[in-house]
């Protein structure tokens, strides 16, 4: 019995691991969105700066730029947990069972038993962190969407002459 709770907690310590890692991913997806939208907007908008007048597509552009970054922010500062807002502590990502919690049970409870709570505990933890993670690519989809109606308000302006 003792190989198999061992064996979950484990399997349960590398699952949250693997979501550490996946939600570095989306943050870095995240900042590689923001950065081709800097770059095309910088782009686009040095024809209208250059021109002096701008058309209601590149303005529309640039709301929609402004619009994505936020989003796009979002996911990128580590306090602001997908969704907008500031989250309290208590409710930050948490990708690992602080053991110290089990201290009080330890004289009370077999090895087996202590194995068993702490996989229970990381287990809350992975679907707790699984619902943010859900956030996070939304805003991150959200964002990159945005982006793209962007460029196409860029070329529409430019299609427009202006």
């Amino acid at each position: 019995m003792t190989d198999i709770v061992e064996l979950a907690y484990k399997e349960a310590a590398v699952a949250l691991s693997t979501q550490q890692e996946a939600v570095d991913s989306v943050r870095d997806r995240a900042g590689v969105v923001v950065a081709a939208a800097t770059a095309a907007t910088g782009f686009f908008a040095s024809g209208v700066v250059a021109e002096g007048e701008a058309s209601g597509w590149a303005l529309l552009a640039m709301v929609a730029f402004f619009v994505a970054g936020i989003p796009a922010v979002s996911v990128l500062l580590p306090f602001l947990e997908g969704g907008g807002y500031v989250r309290v502590a208590r409710q930050r990502w948490q990708f690992r069972y602080p053991l110290s919690d089990l201290r009080e049970e330890v004289s009370r409870k077999s090895e087996s038993e202590l194995l068993q709570a702490a996989t229970e505990e990381l287990e809350k933890l992975y679907y707790s962190n699984q619902d943010r993670m859900k956030k996070l690519v939304s805003w991150t989809r959200l964002a990159a969407v945005i982006y793209a109606v962007e460029v196409g308000f860029w070329f529409a302006s430019i299609r427009q002459g202006g």
